[in-house]
């Protein structure tokens, strides 16, 4: 079956993206159906656009703000949405969803999730240790503290 390509003006193609963009961040983590051709339809109306803008400015919103107040999770926001910007904003392209628009930008998401599981497994140890189970922390962790002379060396000191 051929697959259906439309002519679509910029307008048709940037209103259309907001839903794609969901679309890619959803295969992102469920990677079910992956498509050679999708075909995908233009949105006509309110209720095809709003949901998918709506998140999509969330989303945009939640990098500015990272970007202001912690940059280095911010520059990862950033790096998602300035790679996936020059086939998912209003330059109209044959195709409105294509999964290999997603490689660069897939980077970014997994740089996201890997540090913030390190960062809430690393909060886990440590507030396992607050409640005095410390023989559960890492063994980086534990060696760190009993092995660098000038923590030893604090803990000897009388108060």
């Amino acid at each position: 079956m051929p697959a259906t390509r439309y002519r679509l003006s910029w307008f048709e193609y940037a209103r259309s993206q907001p839903g794609v963009i969901l679309h890619y961040l959803r295969l992102v983590f469920w990677p079910q159906p992956l498509v050679l051709d999708y075909s995908w339809p233009p949105a006509q109306t309110v209720g095809d656009i709003l949901p998918g803008a709506i998140v999509v400015a969330g989303l945009l919103a939640a990098t500015g703000y990272a970007f202001w107040k912690w940059p280095a999770w911010g520059l990862l926001g950033a790096w998602f949405f300035l790679l996936l910007a020059p086939t998912s904003s209003v330059m109209p392209l044959a195709d409105l969803a294509v999964e290999h628009r997603m490689y660069l930008p897939l980077a970014a998401i997994a740089v996201v999730v890997v540090l913030g599981a390190y960062a809430v497994s690393g909060a886990l140890a440590l507030s396992r240790a607050a409640q005095g189970n410390g023989s559960r922390l890492p063994a980086g962790q534990c060696w760190s503290r009993a092995g660098h002379p000038h923590l030893a060396a604090k803990q000897r000191l009388p108060r």
